[in-house]
């Protein structure tokens, strides 16, 4: 029981050390969006992989609040929408 219960802990800090880093996740000021999109995914597929669900609106906060200040346009745009596009739609946007 005891190695199930270190196994168990050990997959939970897991899950927030992902989580963590994908709310921290923020674009360089010389990065591209390809760049900065293909890190936040990274760490939505160790999510995915490790059996944390993620909700349909996280990508998109976590990448609209990374944005750098030349983007806040786009953002402003993206917001006022009455329905929030999809990740996909994003990256093909920002690209």
């Amino acid at each position: 029981m005891a190695l199930q219960d270190l196994f168990h802990n050990k997959k939970k800090n897991w899950f927030l050390v992902l989580r963590d880093k994908l709310q921290n996740t923020k674009m360089l000021d010389d990065e591209g969006m390809a760049l900065y999109l293909a890190r936040i995914s990274q760490v939505l597929v160790k999510l995915d992989a490790s059996g944390d669900r993620i909700l349909d609106f996280e990508p998109m906060r976590t990448n609209l609040k990374g944005f750098t200040k030349e983007w806040k346009s786009f953002i402003k745009e993206i917001v006022t929408q009455d329905k929030l596009i999809d990740w996909n739609k994003l990256w093909d946007d920002c690209i």
